[in-house]
């Protein structure tokens, strides 16, 4: 009864785009080059809310830099 840890890496892929196309507009292709560090401190069960939060950390004249925050919560 635990999420994959692929399908949350996914998740983390797609949330960091975000804030990072919000400052760069419409038009620009954005690609994940490389992750820094992930640390699972614990499992998600599969009936837990989760809630992604990115934010834009840096921003260099070619690349960008994002955080992702992973929130579980048990609805039950």
């Amino acid at each position: 009864g635990h999420v994959k840890a692929g399908y949350v890496l996914k998740m983390i892929d797609i949330a960091a785009v975000l804030p990072v196309l919000r400052h760069l507009g419409p038009g620009f292709g954005v690609v994940t080059a490389g992750v820094d560090r992930t640390n699972f401190i614990q499992p998600i069960r599969r009936w837990e809310i989760i809630t992604l939060t990115s934010r834009l950390t840096q921003i260099w004249h070619t690349s960008a830099e994002a955080e992702v925050t992973i929130d579980a919560t048990s609805f039950r």
